[in-house]
Order: structure tokens, then C-alpha cells, then sequence
């Protein structure tokens, strides 16, 4: 009957760490522009403080230094961002909301394999509990229970974490969101890593895998260096975020020139029709440019469906009437919009278009010459202007590129989480020996 209670008390347990953990994490991702210490302590925290009391009440164990260094390594982490970040320069790029709307970009384009993963990760919630329970009732021993437990657990967070990566490599590699937002996420996954060393080097102690290391030693400090544990951390950070970081950079770049091209020809071509001007030909080749525009609207739109989620959510009265769960998507559209170069692109095409409808109706309904001459003038000079804000525009954003910073912390990544990695190491030797 004890045993029963005990487990019906870890079931209480783990399902308040799983409500606290989602209803922070809701609280979190929703303050898009506001990054507040108590909030993002308490993310650390409290879902740490309910995952280590689950531990307890059923695999029998809890060390409280063991709890702080999980804390520790997180706050290390935000610390060592927030670095970056001052180095980088702090504009005041949403890049969180970025971040949600180039998820949900993916979540879309692979509605199956999203559904996939999150039906993946509710039965590994789901299965958690049922497996400690049955090996809880049978297990031979307590530590056979204790380390049964620590290994499901384990599983379980690095589980969750690794379903997760296809959703940050797509980040990543966007080809639509800006640089700033692009290195900032790629810090603030870094920062993540840091405390998720801690769970691989259990793992690697769990299963005494590269146990055997170089040991360097300090006078009375002594670092054992693990070399598949430091392997396994720098191959993982080339491969599921430096990687996609610079695949995103060159992809962006491509994109940011096709349209850069696309737009200096569109202004050209105005420029050239209006100082080229005749009463006949003027109107047949302004509306031969509409064509063009039209053209790139539907390449735009052909079969992306998020350009059309985009456009709707446009709708100064769609607002109100969204259900509950896209308020979020709605919110991470309205403040990544403007750094989201397909509908930068868009809204220039539009801006570009209604300008020539403009310039075709004073036209079409002005019989003076001298004054439909005044107007071709005004109106030359206006896309010689646009041209010019391009070209500035472009060389600016040439401009901004924090790769130093980015290789920097690419370098120190590895070190970092081996360093770290060792912190926990001698504290898990004291559970081995304890």
C-alpha cells in the first residue's frame, strides 16, 4: 500500500513539473519583446525544482548540489549569451518572434512530420510514467530502481530535445529572416546546449561511455579531458546549428539578391519608360511593368501557403476573431513582418504597383501636355528616389554581419560545455562513491 501511495505522489509530481513547465514556457514565449530575469529564473527553476522531487520520491535519491548545478549551468548559459549579445550590439530585433513565425513557416510546409513529432513526444510523456511504474513495482533493488530511473529520465529530456532540433535547423537555415535574428538564435541555442551538457555527461557516466580520458592537471586541480564526450559536443554544434547557421547566411543572401535585382530592374524600367515618354507608347509599357509585377506576385504565392496565412493575417479585422491557439502565430507574424524579406519584397511590389495605377489615372485623365510632362517629371524623380533608398538599403545590410563573433563562439562552444561537463563529473563521482 506504501509502495502505491509513493508512486501515486511521483504521478502528482510529474504531472504538476509537466503543467509548470508548459504554462511557463507559454508566459515566456509570449512576452515576444521583453526579456525580464524573474521570468526567465523562474523557467529555470521551478521545472527543475518538480523534475528533481519526482526523482526522489520514486528512485529514492536527491542531492541538492546536484539541483543547484542544474540551475548554475542555465544561468551560465544565459549569462554567457547575454556577452555575445553586448558584443554583437543589442538592436531591437523580436528575434523570438522571428523564431516562432520561421517555425511555424516549417510546421506548415511539413504538417506531417510535425504532427509526427508532436505525436512522438506526448507518448514519450505519456510512457515516462507507465515504465518507472512497472520497473518501480518489480525492481530487485533500490539502486537497480535509483539508476533505472535516472536512465529513463535522461531519455526522456535528451529525448525531447533532440525532436526539437528540426524545428531549429529549419530556423536556422531560414532563407527569409534577418541576420541579427539569425545569430541571436543561434546564441540562444548555444546558451541552451550549455545546461544539456550536464545531462549528456550523465549519460556518458550512466553508460561508462569514453570513461578513459587524458588527465590534465593544475597544481591541485586536475581536468580529466574526455575525448569522444568533447567529439560528440563540437560534432553536434557544427552539425545541428553552426551548419544550418551558414547554410541560412548564403541562402539569405541568394534570396536577398534576387529580389534586390528583381526591384532595381523593375525601378529601371520606370525610370527609363517616363524619361523615355510618349503620349503613345507611355501607358503600353507602364502596364507592361504591372505584368512583370504581376507575375512575381504569383511566384510568390505559388503553392506557400504561408504567404497566404501572411496576407490574412493582414486583416486589420482578423484579430479578434482568431481562435485561441493561432493568437500566438498572429503575434510573432505582426512583430517579424518587417524583417521577413518575402513580404518586404511583397509590400515593395504592391507599393510599386499602386504607384503606377497612380501615375496612369493622372495621365489618362489630364489632356494638358505641359502639365502631364510636370507629372512624369515628379514622378521619375520619386522612383530615382526609391532606387536610391534600394541601393543604401542593400549596402547596409551588406554591412551587418556578426560572423566574427558567431566563429567565436563556434570555437569556445565545445570547450565551454567540455569545462562544464567536468564541473558535474566530480559530483557524480560523489554519487558513485556515496
Amino acid at each position: 500500500m506504501v509502495q502505491v501511495l509513493i508512486f501515486i505522489a511521483f504521478i502528482i509530481v510529474y504531472v504538476l513539473y509537466l503543467w509548470s513547465t508548459y504554462t511557463l514556457l507559454i508566459k515566456y514565449v509570449n512576452k515576444l519583446k521583453d526579456e525580464r530575469f524573474i521570468e526567465n529564473e523562474l523557467l529555470i527553476i521551478i521545472p527543475n525544482l518538480f523534475l528533481f522531487a519526482a526523482l526522489f520520491i520514486v528512485g529514492h535519491f536527491f542531492n541538492l548540489s546536484l539541483v543547484l548545478l542544474s540551475i548554475a549551468f542555465s544561468n551560465i548559459g544565459m549569462l554567457i549569451a547575454f556577452i555575445i549579445w553586448g558584443l554583437l550590439g543589442s538592436p531591437r530585433v523580436p528575434y523570438k518572434a522571428v523564431g516562432g513565425w520561421a517555425g511555424y513557416n516549417f510546421s506548415l510546409k511539413n504538417l506531417w512530420f510535425n504532427l509526427a513529432t508532436q505525436a512522438i513526444s506526448v507518448l514519450m510523456l505519456v510512457v515516462y510514467p507507465v515504465i518507472i511504474g512497472i520497473h518501480y513495482f518489480s525492481a530487485s533493488s533500490q539502486g537497480d530502481l535509483s539508476l533505472f530511473t535516472l536512465k529513463c529520465t535522461l531519455i526522456l529530456i535528451l529525448g525531447s530535445y533532440f525532436l526539437m532540433l528540426p524545428i531549429i535547423m529549419s530556423i536556422l537555415g531560414a532563407n527569409f529572416i534577418d541576420e541579427d535574428s539569425r545569430s541571436r538564435y543561434l546564441i540562444s541555442q548555444f546558451s541552451n546546449l550549455i545546461p544539456y551538457s550536464l545531462f549528456i555527461s550523465l549519460l556518458f557516466w550512466i553508460f561508462n561511455w569514453g570513461s578513459s580520458g587524458k588527465v590534465i592537471a593544475l597544481q591541485s586541480l586536475s581536468i580529466s579531458f574526455n575525448p569522444l564526450l568533447f567529439t560528440v559536443l563540437i560534432v553536434f554544434f557544427l552539425a545541428f546549428f553552426l551548419l544550418p547557421y551558414f547554410i541560412g547566411i548564403q541562402r539569405a543572401k541568394q534570396l536577398k539578391n534576387d529580389y534586390f535585382d528583381f526591384k532595381n530592374s523593375v525601378l529601371d524600367d520606370l525610370i527609363e519608360s517616363i524619361d523615355l515618354a510618349t503620349p503613345k507608347n507611355i501607358i503600353p509599357r507602364l502596364e507592361h511593368t504591372q505584368r512583370l509585377i504581376q507575375q512575381k506576385y504569383a511566384e510568390l504565392k505559388d503553392g506557400d501557403a504561408i504567404i497566404d496565412a501572411g496576407l490574412r493575417y493582414d486583416d486589420p479585422d482578423i484579430a479578434g476573431k482568431l481562435p485561441q491557439q493561432e493568437v500566438f502565430i498572429y503575434n510573432c507574424y505582426k512583430s517579424a513582418r518587417p524583417f521577413d524579406k518575402r513580404f518586404v519584397y511583397f509590400d515593395f511590389l504592391d507599393k510599386v504597383y499602386i504607384k503606377i495605377n497612380e501615375l496612369k489615372e493622372e495621365l489618362t485623365t489630364e489632356t494638358n501636355a505641359a502639365t502631364n510632362k510636370e507629372t512624369l517629371e515628379t514622378y521619375s524623380v520619386y522612383f530615382k528616389d526609391r532606387k536610391k533608398e534600394l541601393h543604401d538599403i542593400n549596402e547596409k545590410s551588406a554591412g551587418s554581419n556578426p560572423v566574427l563573433w558567431i566563429g567565436i563562439t563556434a570555437l569556445a562552444s565545445p570547450f565551454i560545455s567540455q569545462l562544464m561537463t567536468e564541473v558535474g563529473k566530480y559530483l557524480l563521482e560523489y554519487f558513485k562513491k556515496g
